[in-house]
């Protein structure tokens, strides 16, 4: 499995690791583009609540375009009635180690991984 860097890795599994009964493939698919490193500090997981973000809860005015594009689709992911950008919008946006965290989030949406 892809991560940006270790601190991805381990923010993932301590996310993970807060849910007894487990996380479902949408919300592991949340989970793993809120801990990444491009979007950590957007705070779309509440750790110490424990937690998820409702969709409400999303302010994006401080994010790039880019942390934006990538928080709406973790979003999506997890909750589809969330509306997002067409993917090739997302995919010509994005440089490519954050493609490779866009797709990766897809995989383990999709049940393939994880």
């Amino acid at each position: 499995m892809y991560f940006q860097s270790k601190l991805h890795e381990q923010k993932f599994n301590e996310v993970k690791q807060q849910f007894e009964g487990g996380l479902a493939n949408d919300q592991l698919a949340f989970v793993y583009l809120a801990t990444s490193d491009i979007l950590r500090e957007a705070k779309l997981i509440n750790l110490n609540e424990g937690y998820l973000l409702s969709c409400s809860d999303f302010n994006p005015s401080y994010l790039s375009s880019s942390q934006v594009k990538l928080a709406r689709l973790a979003l999506h992911l997890f909750n589809s009635v969330n509306e997002i950008d067409g993917i090739t919008d997302i995919i010509d946006s994005l440089d490519m180690e954050n493609r490779k965290l866009m797709i990766q989030a897809i995989v383990i949406r999709a049940g393939v991984c994880c």
